[in-house]
């Protein structure tokens, strides 16, 4: 009688291996898709992400990022249409609370975008997390009427090893409109410049004074 014999000391090492190759695989797919599975990668945006605004209104929008992980520094382009808004000054707001160092801030309004820059200085691990508050904020004046899209079109984001941080973009639109009869007479943060002619009449016969306002 032929008895089968095993020899388990192959059986347990198939085994071994066997688990070993599904570690690394699990390991290989947390790390291609950790964005998936729990760490998201990082989003920029504006706030709002969109705006409602009248013409001569003076107005903040504020360039937020949700998560990152060591964030050490950022650079940031986006567009706007000049023939609607007016970039009037650009002001960080202690995102990464350290000593940092300003590379550039532009602000073009003939080609209608704004361009920042910074990083955190020194031996230091960069932030983790996100807004608030924001990596910075652009102050705008509406001077057209219509739809200004804010277009994201060009962005780095680092850590602290000089890694470049994969992250997504989330553009805004800021919605421009003629102001009310009010808003032109009472409100004191409009600059209408030669778009609407505001003129104070003397009265009729009954001493009524009033105001007219239109379109140059």
């Amino acid at each position: 009688m032929q008895v089968s014999t095993i020899d388990y000391r192959k059986t347990v090492s198939s085994i071994v291996i066997g688990l070993l190759l599904i570690s690394a695989c699990a390991y290989a797919l947390n790390m291609r898709f950790s964005g998936v599975l729990g760490n998201p990668d990082p989003t920029i945006s504006f706030g709002p992400p969109e705006s409602n605004v009248t013409v001569g209104q003076q107005f903040t929008i504020n360039v937020n990022i949700d998560y990152a992980e060591k964030l050490y520094g950022f650079e940031i382009w986006f567009s706007f249409d000049s023939a609607k808004l007016t970039a009037t000054a650009v002001e960080y707001m202690n995102y990464f609370n350290t000593t940092t160092r300003e590379w550039y801030s532009e602000i073009n309004n003939t080609g209608g975008y704004v361009a920042y820059a910074r990083s955190c200085q020194g031996s230091v691990p960069g932030k983790t997390g996100g807004s608030p508050p924001p990596l910075f904020r652009v102050n705008f004046t509406c001077i057209g009427i219509g739809v200004s899209p804010l277009h994201i079109y060009k962005s780095i984001l680092s850590d602290d090893q000089a890694r470049p941080i994969t992250h997504n973009r989330s553009d805004g639109t800021v919605n421009c409109a003629l102001p009310s009869f009010d808003d032109v007479i009472f409100k004191s943060n409009f600059d209408m410049g030669n778009l609407i002619n505001v003129t104070y009449q003397e009265g009729d016969a009954t001493g009524y004074r009033y105001y007219t306002a239109e379109l140059n």
